[in-house]
């Protein structure tokens, strides 16, 4: 039997008795879970996602090593200042999936959840790829994030998506650079055990006490009417959305991933591009990937006698600007925008100047005018399906998959903490810590879009990609083609060119 329909077993026999997952007495109950850490958890549980992950690349100036007792005292101030990072979902109803609550613990053990890795950043793909295959455990008493850490700096954050969004990995590493760069060194040995007492910062509150979800009459219908209609265009047959979703879900899916780094220079030349033709860089990332699909697809498409026409895109939305939460506030506020595609004609271009930046520029727009509006997605998915989660992905299973191709651009990185006017003695004390890369990823390789590509700024003006797949969810040659035809093309647009126009302030990503 596999994870899901064990699970789902489970769910149908839980029904009849109560739950006993109550944490023990010396955990702290912080709130209920919201709608969407509710969804996001559900999932990971149930197999279909297991975690998404931010790795950042750490330098000291003085050539100070990220050891053991340095981490664990820099991550000891950051457990205690953020309150989603020292608590975990537990449930208090019927079944594991029901009454979600999030409880603070009352201790957390490093030992347990960072690791350190004896290769270096030159094996983080297959790194990222392990993180990506491995669920959290509901029952262990553990928070739901890990570490894994790499002999050249590099710091692989994975956590459950209920914790937090793209922007929550991103903050992670940003706190951590802080304390760091607060730490007198060297530091003395740490026993990796953390007692966690009061007073506690609370928790961010739901995404629903942030902002209204509504769930209008007409998307609902749509939505219903999408699911029904067998001839809808999201489910016809000249619809390319990779391979069907596996009628009985695999216990573990691997995710293959394949990492792509610009530099400051290379990425100021992307976006001053994507100025330059009004566009975004999300819209270059759709034009060029919607370019290479229709060019691999049509190929592949006249061998098998099946001409595909469109392409699904699910494009994430970061709700943050319209709640007022912070870029450095851990927690879950993402939407998505859901659209379909025709491929184009031109299944090539053979120059920069031949970049199809209409595509770029009419994504841009309609992302841009459309985003509001996402909201409403989380909206309907409560009024269709109430708390049923589990009959949700249930209901994917064995059917066409929903999305062809996911774009998730968590934009620039934060700005870096510095040092904070401590002079000399911070210079005495081991030197300046820096943030050079970054890397952004993402498994749900099982029900998700049949290719992702995730895309974050670093600190200085980089870029970090990384695009991932779930085993079987596409054709593996089909997607290393994608890869070597994305990267080509993302650096030909870095390439040096006279005639970018500069723009003197940070562009937009």
């Amino acid at each position: 039997m596999t994870r899901m329909h064990s699970e789902l077993a489970k769910d149908r026999q839980a029904r009849t008795k109560p739950s006993h997952s109550l944490p023990e007495t010396s955990s702290r109950l912080l709130r209920s879970a919201g709608l969407l850490e509710q969804y996001s958890y559900v999932r990971s549980q149930l197999g279909p996602d297991t975690c998404i992950l931010v790795a950042a690349k750490f330098e000291n100036d003085s050539g100070v090593p990220l050891d053991k007792p340095t981490l664990f005292a820099a991550l000891e101030q950051v457990v205690h200042a953020h309150a989603a990072l020292a608590c975990r979902l537990v449930s208090t109803g019927y079944n594991k999936f029901s009454t979600l609550s999030w409880v603070r613990l009352p201790i957390i053990n490093f030992e347990e959840i960072v690791q350190f890795h004896d290769d270096d950043s030159r094996c983080l793909e297959s790194v990222v790829e392990a993180q990506l295959l491995l669920p959290f455990d509901p029952a262990s008493n553990r928070p739901l994030w890990r570490l894994t850490v790499l002999q050249d700096g590099f710091v692989v954050f994975a956590y459950d998506h209920a914790m937090g969004d793209g922007q929550s990995g991103l903050a992670f590493h940003l706190h951590l650079a802080s304390a760091l760069q607060e730490l007198r060194l060297p530091a003395p040995p740490h026993s990796g055990r953390v007692v966690l007492s009061s007073p506690y910062t609370p928790l961010p509150p739901p995404l629903e006490d942030l902002i209204s979800l509504p769930a209008p009459f007409i998307r609902v219908l749509h939505e219903v009417f999408q699911a029904l209609n067998p001839f809808s265009r999201k489910k016809r047959s000249s619809t390319w959305t990779g391979t069907p979703v596996p009628g009985e879900a695999p216990a573990l899916v691997a995710i293959r991933a394949c990492i792509l780094h610009l530099s400051p220079r290379e990425c100021l030349r992307v976006i001053q591009r994507c100025r330059a033709n009004h566009a975004t860089l999300t819209g270059a990332i759709y034009a060029l990937a919607s370019h290479i699909l229709a060019q691999l697809l049509g190929s592949r498409g006249n061998s098998s006698k099946q001409k595909y026409k469109a392409i699904t895109v699910v494009t994430a939305v970061s709700l943050r600007p319209c709640t007022n939460i912070p870029a450095a506030v851990i927690c879950n506020c993402v939407s998505s925008h859901l659209s379909v595609h025709r491929l184009p004609n031109t299944t090539s271009f053979a120059s920069v100047a031949a970049f199809p930046w209409t595509a770029a520029r009419r994504f841009s727009d309609a992302l841009k005018r459309e985003a509001p509006e996402s909201p409403a997605l989380i909206g309907v998915l409560k009024f269709i399906f109430g708390d049923n989660y589990v009959g949700f992905f249930r209901g994917q299973l064995g059917k066409k998959r929903e999305d062809s191709l996911e774009i998730s651009n968590l934009g620039h990185f934060p700005v870096q903490v510095r040092d904070r006017g401590s002079g000399s003695s911070q210079e005495k004390s081991g030197g300046s810590w820096l943030i050079r890369e970054t890397v952004f990823a993402q498994a749900n390789g099982i029900v998700g879009a049949a290719l992702k590509v995730n895309a974050t700024g670093t600190p200085d003006g980089g870029l970090g990609v990384c695009i991932t797949w779930g085993e079987g969810a596409v054709d593996d040659h089909l997607a290393r083609d994608f890869v070597e035809e994305f990267t080509s093309g993302l650096r030909e647009l870095a390439e040096a060119d006279e005639t970018v126009p500069r723009y003197e302030r940070r562009p937009a990503m």
